[in-house]
């Protein structure tokens, strides 16, 4: 375009209608909220400066005035010289040094070297400062001592812990939000509100990799092999100044537990206004860091993602366990869900129904990569249920496993079969050993006419679940060993769990409930106490589908559903409430992605389709139901 038409269309922007009714503060607005979302990267070097500059001379005229504005991006342009421009233009305004985007190396956020060295000169105007790259801060910080207007900052440490000392405190008085990674800087910050540091065992989750036959295990050299301490002494010392922290996230904590620590209740780290505590690794010290910090449980929304400590074995960290059997059995949760997830972890979280009605802290979430619901909530999950079940071949190379909805013809369904009980069998020992429920556990014989809830059998209870949601969990087969009529049978660890928690409303998935005898839904599931039951994924997970106005698919599932309710009934049991509904887990939408695309071939509509089926099976059920609701998706 030449300059004469460049002219032209800049008057033109200038004299429309939007332009003249802006006011000058709203542009400045605008133009700050472009600078954070449009941010300079080596492809696009100039971001944000070249839509406002060739808008209008009005425009340009508000930009370049606008000192914020440049303080805002004094460390987002790459040029040397745009840097030196906007400092200038920035005048007494406070700095931002966070980066331009670092497209072929990143994804991150990263200050020039030219950058780097404005930062002991204009140390005292810093408003935030981030450099997503491993870097020796520890000479430059010590120097400079404090950043008195520094809000927030993103630091990667090359040299590591051992250049620290946590007796000197660097003063950063305003700083609300800070993540580290491989290092914890020692500043005292008594405003911090959000801290994240990614600590240096990475590869604790190595074990994953076993059900990708693309990945191989990374072998560790040098330092890297050798386990490291975590550094609770400097964490619960820097936590300590932090009183008025709302987030706190580590991940990767080394295996090591320090030695020689002070008492638990002389050594500790009050956070009263903590609401969420993500702790993530495979550590001997998670168990102790937790005990000493101090929150308030009504409040708080805790994450701990960890891994059993051997291979083979069903225990983590022994504190770690004893503390979430404490934790489990507050009464302030009443609600429980146990399931098992697509990276095949168990994922245990119990929150309480009366602070929310989103349900408990998830891995995202607690992360902060999405908002976070309140009320207080434990998530604990532990990976690896696929490791200790997985067969192998002749080659020691694993067979991967299938899915139930990935079986149909498959040549080696007995195999996934046989895979799926055992990751069930070892989902559901650890439940019972983190839920407490791990007394002497013995498959096999009791006498016929012997009852569940018998001494002999008795299990301690938690009275303050009232809501049980077990979609995800696993089936463990029990109804293929089930043999009525005879003297014996098998007791499997699901009913001992499911049957404990005394739930009055519970959460299940049809493919759960589906395949089992009446007279165990009855006994096992839908138990003297249970008042609601929702069913998920009724009668099957997919839509839209055919299967959801099949009539011989819903008379099959109705007339199952039925027996198990007068069976319920038959045994002098009250009515129940009953909800069918969709299931939004991963689970659930990894089976649905496997169903065909529907085609849409009946002369209605789909809707009066599934109704009228609907219709039909619930008149079957009715006599046996105080309520029912219909909250599936009946639409294309």
């Amino acid at each position: 375009m030449d300059d004469h038409a460049l002219a032209v269309a800049r008057d033109h922007n200038a004299r429309a209608s939007i332009n003249r009714k802006l006011s000058n503060e709203i542009l400045c607005d605008i133009f700050l909220a472009l600078a954070l979302l449009d941010i300079p990267s080596l492809e696009r070097p100039q971001g944000w400066f070249l839509q406002v500059n060739g808008v209008c001379r009005r425009w340009r005229y508000v930009a370049v005035g606008y000192a914020e504005l440049w303080g805002a991006s004094a460390g987002s342009f790459p040029s040397d010289d745009m840097t030196d421009l906007a400092i200038s233009r920035a005048r007494g305004s406070l700095l931002r040094l966070d980066g331009h985007f670092e497209d072929h190396s990143g994804p991150g956020y990263v200050l020039t070297e030219y950058q780097l060295s404005l930062i002991e000169k204009h140390h005292d105007r810093l408003r935030s400062l981030v450099h997503d790259d491993y870097l020796e801060w520890p000479e430059l910080l010590y120097r400079l001592k404090s950043f008195p207007k520094l809000e927030m900052a993103r630091i990667w440490d090359d040299p590591g812990p051992n250049r620290w000392d946590a007796s000197v405190p660097i003063d950063v008085p305003l700083l609300r939000g800070l993540y580290m990674n491989n290092v914890l800087v020692p500043f005292s910050a008594p405003a911090l509100r959000h801290l994240r540091v990614d600590m240096d065992n990475r590869n604790w989750r190595a074990s994953e990799k076993l059900l990708d036959p693309d990945e191989s295990l990374p072998i560790l050299e040098g330092c890297e092999a050798i386990p490291r301490v975590f550094p609770a002494r400097e964490f619960i010392e820097f936590l300590k100044r932090s009183p008025l922290l709302e987030r706190l996230i580590i991940t990767d904590m080394p295996l090591l537990c320090a030695e020689d620590m002070p008492s638990v209740f002389d050594f500790y780290a009050d956070l009263p206004r903590l609401r969420v505590l993500h702790l993530g690794g495979k550590s001997l010290a998670m168990g102790d860091f937790v005990r000493r910090l101090r929150v308030v449980q009504s409040d708080v929304q805790i994450f701990i993602d960890t891994d059993v400590l051997e291979h083979g074995k069903d225990d983590c960290e022994p504190t770690l366990a004893h503390v979430i059997a404490e934790w489990i059995r507050l009464p302030i949760y009443d609600s429980l869900r146990l399931s098992r997830t697509p990276s095949y972890d168990l994922l245990m979280q119990m929150w309480s129904s009366e602070a929310t009605n989103t349900g408990p802290l998830d891995y995202a979430a607690s992360l902060g990569a999405t908002d976070s619901p309140s009320g207080p909530a434990v998530s604990f999950r532990l990976p690896s249920l696929a490791r200790n079940a997985l067969q192998r071949d002749a080659f020691n190379h694993p067979y991967l496993p299938l899915e139930k909805w990935e079986l149909s013809g498959a040549a080696n369904n007995w195999q996934g079969e046989r895979y799926r009980r055992n990751v069930a069998r070892i989902f559901y020992e650890r439940a019972m050993r983190n839920l407490g429920l791990d007394r002497p556990f013995h498959r096999g014989s009791w006498s016929k006419g012997e009852s569940l809830t018998s001494p002999s059998w008795a299990l301690e209870s938690f009275s303050t679940v009232k809501y049980l949601d077990y979609t995800d969990a696993p089936s463990d087969g029990a109804y293929s060993v089930r043999r009525e009529g005879q003297q014996t049978t098998d007791i499997e660890q699901s009913h001992l769990v499911f049957r404990a928690c005394h739930a009055t409303h519970i959460t299940v998935n049809w493919s759960y409930l589906g395949p089992l005898p009446p007279h165990l839904v009855a006994s096992h599931h839908f138990t003297p106490v249970v008042e609601h039951v929702t069913l998920v994924n009724f009668p099957c997970a997919g839509f839209s589908t055919h299967k959801r106005y099949d009539e011989e698919t819903n008379a099959e599932a109705w007339s199952k559903l039925q027996a198990c309710l007068k069976t319920r009934h038959e045994s002098g049991q009250p009515p129940l409430a009953l909800r069918l509904a969709e299931s939004d887990s991963d689970m659930s939408n990894m089976a649905r992605s496997f169903e065909p695309e529907y085609v849409h071939t009946l002369r209605g509509s789909y809707k009066d389709a599934v109704r009228a089926v609907t219709q039909t099976g619930y008149k079957s059920v009715a006599p046996y139901l105080k309520g029912f609701d219909d909250l599936r998706i009946h639409t294309l």
